[in-house]
């Protein structure tokens, strides 16, 4: 899958996680009430998709501006350096931040109206994405839905789980590729679960950000002053 802002990704995790073929969700953070900042992630960032690797050589940045109030999500065109497509990341999620007493979250919603109209009405919840300081920036880690699924069904946590890849006939449906995974609980007992288990379920690091040097910045807050790039015409 692709993940072209992983922010996504983390427009995707954060929308892979929330509207991707594989995640993991929590019926609620860790705890309550979300905090609406966290000041580690303030500046302009260089993202690195750790986990996927970039298909092509086009550089991707995150700027998160003073409060957090705004999340844009830059990837410059390779062919055209000078030509960069800009994404308000908040338009498609409401970010928020929870905790455990030893790992921090990012907590990530749909935004109303984002989500697909889904037959079978699964339950709205929250994507938490793992993130912490290192010497480079940040490191952002997903929970795996594999591992997050066998323990829900060992016992270990509550849930549901749903895989499907096949029609009803059998046949391989790549399209209706699906594995979703759904925790249940407060924030006390997900808080609880997290402490207990976070360590066996978190994936490897996901996305790294970097800070970038002060010229970039400054080429980032043009480029995000006009606001998100409109979408192609039809």
């Amino acid at each position: 899958m692709n993940t072209r802002y992983p922010l996504f990704c983390f427009t995707c995790a954060l929308l892979l996680a929330l509207g991707g073929c594989e995640k993991v969700e929590f019926q609620s953070p860790p705890s309550l009430p979300l905090a609406s900042c966290d000041q580690a992630f303030v500046g302009s960032w260089l993202v690195e998709d750790v986990e996927n690797g970039d298909d092509d050589d086009s550089p991707m940045y995150l700027r998160v501006t003073e409060g957090c109030a705004d999340w844009w999500g830059i990837e410059l065109d390779q062919a055209n350096p000078g030509n960069a497509k800009v994404e308000d990341l908040t338009a498609k999620m409401r970010l928020g931040f929870a905790h455990t007493e030893d790992r921090r979250y990012i907590a990530a919603r749909d935004e109303p109206g984002e989500a697909p109209v889904d037959a079978d009405a699964q339950p709205e919840g929250y994507v938490l994405v793992e993130y912490r300081v290192v010497e480079s920036g940040l490191e952002m880690r997903m929970l795996d839905p594999r591992k997050t699924a066998n323990a829900i069904i060992d016992g270990d946590l509550e849930g549901w789980v749903e895989k499907r890849d096949r029609a009803a006939d059998g046949r391989i449906a790549p399209l209706e590729k699906r594995f979703y995974v759904y925790v249940f609980g407060s924030a006390d007992e997900t808080r609880d679960a997290l402490e207990q288990h976070a360590a066996n379920l978190l994936g490897p690091v996901w996305l790294r950000l970097t800070k970038v040097d002060p010229a970039t910045a400054e080429q980032i807050a043009v480029w995000t002053a006009a606001g998100p790039t409109p979408a192609p015409s039809n």
